[in-house]
């Protein structure tokens, strides 16, 4: 693995999206999972393997005819597995700038067809996550900035056969009233990457602050919470409560997701942080991020067989996954997975 694009110094940098909202999408992390390639060309979306170069036709791409469009959709999330699906994503201006609260509708076709075939709709439901920035002035007055950050997300699609799919999305702009017809690519796994829901959770022993180590040790949170760090994710899952498990590293993030993720996180935990365990696991070796730029994966995101980051998992008091979020979410979504495994 080569060095981290975009690197940010952890003590210098809350998290790496906020209000900039400059995504990075999951795919893209240096997992070594195949990636999709998608551009416009001539006024038709391409989609290849990887492998291929965008904008090739060869006798395995698909090539979709579709009208140039003003903004573009960058996917929130990469693994996509045969059932039902959570299909997350952002907007964005061709200059990098988010478009919140637009109305949207998605078109679902499956691509190895031959003719992409027309499978379902649903709309996107807009969340946004607010995050609270502790910010020191000069004069000595400490107090909470907010910066908004959102998704898109479709709660839940049906996708029933294993190969590429297309998310054709008709966008009505909140201000001006404007449609656009972005389109993201989408592969489909027979099986899930990432521990699925209905798994066991692994037990594993995770770096914590009991054995005499720093916050800044095992964790890139600018202002780290002491509790995720006092228990290993076994000891979490052996206390017989409810856990959350976030794997997110807000210095190191190549999605650019894990610093707001571990915001909604910290804002859940302090609603529910005395019903249930929540424990925050850095995916990378900081030795090595920290000192080469290396990101190399930790026993744990190994153990839980990790493909891209960030990932949140919902455990309940047996020990068993429950709900799982990849990329950002909103903490309506954690909420109402956590709430009906709680006493």
């Amino acid at each position: 693995m080569g060095t981290l694009p975009g690197q940010t110094n952890p003590r210098k940098s809350r998290h790496s999206l906020a209000p900039s909202h400059h995504w990075v999408s999951p795919s893209a992390a240096p997992f070594g999972r195949r990636r999709l390639l998608a551009a416009f060309a001539g006024g038709a979306l391409v989609l290849a393997g990887c492998g291929q170069s965008a904008g090739t036709a060869s006798e395995n791409t698909t090539v979709i005819e579709a009208a140039p469009t003003e903004i573009v959709a960058l996917a929130a999330g990469a693994e996509y597995v045969i059932g039902e699906n959570r299909f997350s994503f952002g907007l964005f201006t061709h200059d990098n700038i988010f478009i919140p609260g637009a109305a949207v509708q998605v078109d679902f076709y499956q691509l190895d067809t031959g003719e992409p075939v027309f499978r379902s709709s649903a709309p996107a439901v807009y969340r946004e996550t607010v995050a609270e920035t502790r910010h020191l002035h000069d004069d000595g007055e400490d107090h909470l900035h907010q910066e908004a950050t959102g998704v898109y997300v479709v709660d839940r699609v049906a996708l029933d056969e294993p190969g590429i799919w297309s998310a054709r999305m008709e966008v009505t702009l909140p201000d001006t009233g404007a449609i656009e017809h972005p389109t993201l690519a989408l592969e489909v796994r027979s099986e899930p990457a990432a521990i699925a829901v209905g798994e066991p959770a692994p037990p594993s022993q995770t770096p914590t602050t009991n054995a005499g180590a720093t916050l800044d040790a095992v964790s890139t949170m600018l202002e780290p919470v002491p509790a995720f760090y006092e228990q290993t994710v076994a000891q979490a899952l052996a206390a017989g409560r409810p856990a959350v498990v976030a794997f997110a590293t807000p210095a190191f993030c190549v999605s650019r997701m894990c610093g707001p993720v571990m915001d909604v996180v910290t804002g859940v935990h302090r609603a529910y942080g005395d019903r249930a365990r929540f424990v925050h696991v850095e995916p990378y070796d900081l030795e090595s991020a920290r000192t080469t730029g290396r990101l190399e994966l930790t026993v744990a995101a190994t153990e839980w067989r990790l493909p891209t980051e960030p990932w949140v998992f919902v455990v309940d008091a047996d020990g068993v996954v429950r709900a799982r979020f990849e990329g950002l979410f909103g903490a309506d979504e954690l909420t109402a997975a956590l709430e009906p495994l709680l006493d």
